[in-house]
């Protein structure tokens, strides 16, 4: 099924709320007039990591309270017929500040629109192959927009997959193959809007350090949790 026909409707999606004064935000359009955009890119080679791996740990959101930081719940809500998008419910909370005295958390609850693109068929060279997943918030208060995007490859001539068993009784090549010789391409940004200044003002402290821990927390996952690269072809497409 393609991702054409593959959608998920914004009915049944119910609208959250948060404790959180916001007397800048009156109506969707003055937040889009008054929204400022933050940005921020992050790239990594993570070694020893597999792109189907880490993959699979980002498309699992339920378990992202129990590892990542500010993650305070994560539910999957609903997933498309062809298991490509899925709405996620996600309560997170920002650091307001290094001091002691910003030492509080900005909490928001809110639902994300996830998309997931891996490798498409037919592609003869691993080292060309792409995971992709995409979010976007489409019910939100304290955001105007937030949007995420992993891309993920495998490392040039860090390969599993050509692994063979003719290559079983040589302990050289084993070695060279092997997940410890594996190597993961990240490159992960994100874009937040806000019409808040004080919100505003706190991503322009914490957003880059708020990025590059969840890419290490992502990565210590990946270090966590068993994978069997020699098996990836019979998944990538999953």
């Amino acid at each position: 099924m393609s991702i054409v026909n593959c959608r998920l409707s914004t009915s049944g999606v119910h609208r959250l709320y948060i404790n959180f004064p916001l007397p800048f935000m009156t109506s969707s359009v003055i937040h889009r007039k008054l929204a400022s955009t933050h940005r921020h890119s992050h790239q990594s080679i993570l070694a020893k990591t597999h792109p189907q791996h880490l993959y699979r740990i980002i498309n699992n959101v339920d378990q992202y309270q129990h590892f990542l930081p500010y993650c305070l719940e994560s539910k999957i809500l609903r997933v498309s017929p062809c298991g490509t998008m899925m709405d996620a419910l996600l309560r997170v909370g920002f650091p307001l500040g290094s001091s002691s005295a910003w030492g509080t958390l900005l909490e928001e609850q809110y639902v994300s629109r996830v998309r997931m693109i891996p490798p498409s068929r037919g592609g003869k060279d691993s080292d060309e192959q792409v995971w992709i997943v995409e979010a976007k918030s489409i019910q939100s208060n304290l955001f105007v927009s937030l949007k995420s995007r992993w891309r993920l490859s495998l490392v040039p001539h860090h390969r599993c997959d050509t692994f063979s068993m003719g290559d079983a009784g040589n302990s050289e090549a084993a070695a060279e193959h092997s997940p410890n010789h594996i190597s993961c391409n990240v490159k992960f940004d994100v874009e937040i809007q806000v019409s808040n200044p004080l919100i505003s003002l706190t991503l322009d402290t914490v957003l880059k350090d708020v990025a590059k821990k969840q890419v290490d927390a992502f990565e210590r996952r990946c270090r966590d949790e068993p994978f069997d690269c020699f098996n990836v072809d019979s998944i990538t497409h999953q």
